[in-house]
């Protein structure tokens, strides 16, 4: 999507999570690349499947240096991606002096106030004569509270440089037939 601003949300199942994690790599072997995907808390980042767990399985062997102590990775050609998370809104503040061109926010309807979320758009940069895109994403479920201030901004807003992507169970090809049958319950 060229849009600056991106919602993939909607039902369980979808495949947000690695699609924020494709979105992250997309430019991680340019020089001077740097994303970060974030979570609410550090113990989401590090559940089966979520953001970690994921960067782990598909880049370990790679090339790219996992940095654990520093949640991070960093890649051959001086990319790097950070995972991080936002326990509390004020913890934005750690990101004050960051510049990002990729960020990345899984299970976004869990950041309960829009000012956060716009602090953090504020920290996406594109250097003059880069070729790599300044680009926010964002995974959620339709639930949460910050359900409400992502539904005026992606789903009813009318700006065009936003677009919302609903995602569907069907979107994801290696869901389980016993995990539909358990959603579908």
């Amino acid at each position: 999507a060229s849009q600056d601003e991106v919602l993939f949300g909607g039902a369980a199942g979808g495949g947000k999570t690695g699609s924020l994690l494709l979105g992250a790599l997309q430019y991680a072997d340019c020089e001077n690349y740097s994303g970060l995907l974030l979570r609410r808390t550090m113990p989401e980042l590090k559940m089966p499947k979520s953001l970690i767990w994921l960067s782990l399985k598909w880049l370990s062997g790679t090339g790219a240096a996992w940095h654990r102590q520093d949640s991070k990775w960093t890649f051959p050609e001086g990319g790097e991606l950070w995972l991080r998370y936002l326990d509390r809104d004020d913890d934005k503040w750690q990101y004050q002096s960051a510049a990002f061109n990729y960020i990345g926010i899984d299970e976004a309807a869990e950041f309960p106030q829009e000012e956060t979320y716009e602090f953090l758009f504020s920290r996406i940069r594109r250097e003059a004569g880069s070729q790599i895109p300044g680009r926010m994403r964002l995974g959620a479920n339709p639930i949460g509270p910050g359900a409400n201030w992502l539904k005026k901004r992606f789903i009813t807003s009318k700006d065009p440089t936003r677009l919302f992507i609903p995602s569907k169970l069907d979107d994801n090809p290696y869901i389980s037939a016993e995990y539909r049958r358990d959603l579908e319950d």
